[in-house]
């Protein structure tokens, strides 16, 4: 009887290793994720904004995204406050060309938003680094068929199939930062154990 206590607890040990190297190797691995959508409100209020107008600005949706990859050991990039574009459609593209690039979440609520995907939907090298988040009302399963972004999602669900409606306020569907936080971990563990 001991010896079989005596070997499950060299088991656990084992695994109890192989964990914290597993924990080790993912905080290792820093991918680089950058967050497209709207800008700052033009009205200059964006830093100075009460509670409530956050919650309904898609500015502060990526600060919030910003927030939780970097507490998940990503390095999130938001290209018009980490870098002085000068133009920025053809910057911004070379850049995500990039392979040190491993994701690229879209917040396409705006329309320089909806053409930036549209642009990088078309980019063979941008596409499977998508990671579309819409609010669950604009998601084409419940909203109204015919408009071009409408469209534009249909055609990046046929393609590559990442378009996640979300809620704001987490009542209907998970929040984006928690489908980023979930997508992200799945990410990195599956990049992870594609190595080992």
């Amino acid at each position: 009887m001991s010896r079989d206590i005596e070997s499950l607890t060299h088991v656990q040990e084992k695994l109890g290793e192989l964990y914290q190297k597993l924990q080790d190797s993912l905080n290792a691995d820093t991918p680089i994720v950058v967050i497209c959508g709207p800008a700052k409100c033009d009205d200059g209020l964006c830093d100075v904004c009460d509670q409530e107008r956050k919650d309904e600005c898609f500015y502060h949706e990526r600060i919030v995204l910003k927030q939780c990859l970097r507490a998940e050991n990503c390095l999130p990039v938001l290209f018009e406050e980490d870098f002085d574009l000068v133009i920025a459609s053809l910057e911004e593209t070379i850049l995500l060309r990039e392979d040190e690039v491993e994701k690229v979440i879209v917040i396409p609520a705006s329309e320089g938003s909806a053409a930036e995907l549209a642009q990088f939907t078309r980019d063979p090298k941008i596409r499977p680094k998508l990671v579309v988040l819409v609010p669950y009302q604009y998601h084409p399963w419940y909203s109204e068929k015919g408009s071009f972004l409408t469209s534009l999602y249909m055609e990046i669900m046929g393609v590559v199939g990442h378009i996640y409606p979300y809620d704001r306020t987490g009542d209907k569907h998970p929040k984006a930062s928690e489908i980023v936080i979930t997508l992200m971990r799945s990410y990195r563990l599956n990049k992870l154990a594609s190595t080992m």
